[in-house]
């Protein structure tokens, strides 16, 4: 057989294709990376720390306010959305 192209359609390309799913997929990750925000608001924040600071596995070192129980900053743990109080029998928020 002399150089049959029967079977591969001309704008076909392995290559770009691969190409363009990638950038495709880079680009749907990076808007949903950059729309999410992982920091609650300064209120809610500020409601944690009071939280914490009644709690007695609160801790002051040095200046720096931490959890007995995680060993957590409190500073950085009651600003993120993801986190909760460490006291697994009695969460206080």
């Amino acid at each position: 057989m002399e150089d049959c192209n029967c079977n591969k359609p001309d704008s076909f390309s392995l290559k770009s294709s691969f190409q363009s799913l990638t950038s495709a997929g880079s680009s749907m990750i990076k808007s949903l990376v950059s729309d999410y925000d992982p920091y609650v608001k300064d209120e809610e924040k500020q409601k944690r720390l009071e939280i914490c600071r009644s709690c007695d596995f609160h801790n002051l070192l040095l200046g720096k306010e931490s959890c007995k129980i995680c060993g957590c900053f409190l500073s950085a743990k009651t600003s993120l959305k993801e986190q909760k109080c460490a006291d697994e029998k009695n969460p206080r928020w």
